[in-house]
């Protein structure tokens, strides 16, 4: 995230996300750098079909901002594109005939 728009020095940072219709939202404590801030989520902390998520910085005033201003109650969210599985499975018909059985599906 690239915060050099902002007016004032940010002290912390977090994106607080959760997948879509789940309860809670989960923290990610970023690391401020200079005017970005960067952070890591892991494989399965992002499903299909959305990832929402809001923003909390909090300045050296001790001031707190809210990216969405109502992220916690109507978060922003982003689409999260399916994984596409397929296995083959070899084989023969009764007449010896090689076969391959495909089975696609997307998680």
């Amino acid at each position: 995230m690239d915060f050099s728009s902002l007016q004032a020095n940010v002290s912390a940072i977090s994106l607080f996300h959760r997948m879509q219709n789940e309860p809670t939202f989960t923290e990610l404590i970023l690391t401020p750098s200079g005017q970005v801030a960067t952070g890591q989520l892991t494989a399965d902390q992002v499903r299909y079909p959305l990832l929402e998520y809001y923003l909390s910085i909090r300045f050296d005033d001790g001031s707190t901002v809210l990216i969405p201003q109502d992220g916690s109650t109507n978060p922003a969210a982003t689409p999260v594109q399916s994984i596409q599985r397929e296995l083959r499975i070899p084989g023969q018909t009764g007449s010896l005939q090689k076969k391959v059985l495909i089975l696609k599906w997307n998680e």
